[in-house]
């Protein structure tokens, strides 16, 4: 089974972080935004349960699913 790690990055300064990529020849491969929705069982309140689904969708209409435990 696959894992996935998210992290929140704080305080960056974009415009240093775009210099050194274009130093490293960097390439943007990909602009989107997205659209995260989450689901849990009927009358579940926040915190109770582990479970849920997430679906993440990207402004292409692409949709990625994740069911969590």
């Amino acid at each position: 089974m696959a894992h996935e790690i998210e992290t929140k990055v704080l305080d960056i300064d974009v415009a240093e972080i775009l210099e050194k990529m274009a130093q490293i020849w960097a390439k943007k491969v990909l602009e989107t935004q997205l659209s995260v929705s989450w689901y849990h069982f009927r009358g579940v309140k926040r915190g109770e349960d582990p479970w849920f689904l997430r679906i993440r969708s990207d402004s292409d209409g692409t949709h990625e699913d994740c069911l969590t435990s």
